[in-house]
């Protein structure tokens, strides 16, 4: 059985695509980012600087990061229900 079922696309962006799933082995919703390559970089150290800059933001605004997986495995976070953030730019 995979780990995340249910897998429904939430929006695009710059750096990826989000989606929302249903975490089996910790029985929760989360939200799911596939990182996009971007440039001359590979994609494993696009998505290790994404994360380690979420995982260093502490504030109400921003969802933590559960794990981070350079493989072809997505990491995952809570799902927030909020407007997108395209309104704001």
């Amino acid at each position: 059985m995979h780990r995340h079922v249910g897998i429904t696309a939430l929006g695009e962006g710059g750096y990826g695509e989000v989606y929302e799933a249903w975490d089996t082995q910790l029985c929760r919703s989360v939200a799911i980012k596939c990182i996009k390559h971007v440039g001359g970089r590979s994609p494993g150290a696009d998505l290790m600087r994404e994360a380690r800059l979420a995982a260093s933001l502490r504030h109400a605004a921003f969802v933590k990061v559960y794990s981070l997986q350079v493989r072809s495995t997505p990491r995952s976070c809570p799902r927030i229900r909020a407007r997108s953030l395209a309104r704001w730019t």
